[in-house]
């Protein structure tokens, strides 16, 4: 299970997070730096990225397609040495969602069990920084933003100034409980890795990284004094709109809200 770093010089650093946590601004911000370089959602399909090499390898050799750990490992593992290989700065981010998580699991695993790619990475010890937007109904809006402008990270936050949701009060609740547990749940996952939880809300300071996350940051990876770099301007802007804006009857899903975290 153990990844072989002996023929690479960087060192992988995994953020992990749900979709709108932030996590692309802190990626390309620090990646302006000499020390990180950013590996992107090697996940996702529309990064292409592991799924082409997965392909490519399976084609090449067929009996990598069975679903078991010594398959997943193989594919994985020749993925990250091919990409980090070239990779000359100090640390390289590599983003994972929640919802990617189980792309390494070989057959079914039950509901609450933990899923194999966070063992492997609590069995490698690689730094995880885990970044978490607790304000949920902010992230249930700003996914439902993105999605309805087919757009996640946009350089003209005023894309978004024609849109707004008239939402429902028990899907409302019903989608932030469900965020809520999944949060808790990856909280408690990743207590056996190596690493911090940064909060969305403390990601900036005016238009810098904030000094504390940087300190943060800095400690988990062991980087030298002498090669902090203490001022990193941000690198994304944020899109459009918070969610009381977004929301038409706005008044009426906060109360709902704020009704059904009381109930619970």
């Amino acid at each position: 299970m153990i990844f072989d770093l002996k023929t690479i010089s960087t060192r992988p650093v995994f953020v992990i997070a749900t979709q709108r946590s932030g996590t692309n601004l802190l990626r390309k911000s620090l990646a302006q730096t000499n020390l990180f370089c950013d590996l992107n959602e090697v996940f996702d399909p529309y990064h292409c990225g592991y799924w082409d090499y997965r392909t490519s390898r399976i084609g090449a050799e067929p009996k990598l397609s069975l679903p078991v750990e010594e398959s997943q490992l193989e594919l994985w593992h020749g993925f990250l040495q091919q990409s980090l290989l070239p990779i000359r700065e100090s640390f390289t981010l590599i983003d994972v969602k929640y919802s990617s998580t189980h792309h390494l699991d070989t057959f079914w695993r039950d509901h609450g069990q933990t899923p194999f790619f966070l063992r492997w990475l609590a069995a490698n010890k690689f730094p995880v920084i885990h970044v978490v937007r607790e304000n949920v109904l902010d992230t249930y809006v700003s996914n439902l933003l993105a999605c309805k402008l087919k757009v996640w990270v946009a350089d003209d936050p005023s894309i978004a100034d024609d849109v707004s949701f008239v939402l429902k009060p028990a899907e409302t609740i019903a989608e932030i409980d469900r965020r809520q547990q999944e949060i808790q749940f990856f909280r408690k996952q990743l207590a056996n890795t190596v690493g911090i939880e940064i909060r969305y809300n403390s990601i900036v300071a005016g238009e810098q990284i904030s000094a504390e996350i940087l300190r943060a940051l800095y400690d988990l990876l062991d980087v030298a004094e002498a090669s902090r770099i203490r001022s990193i301007p941000v690198g994304t802007r944020k899109m459009g709109r918070s969610a009381s804006e977004l929301i038409e009857n706005f008044d009426e899903i906060n109360a709902a809200v704020k009704s059904g975290s009381q109930a619970a």
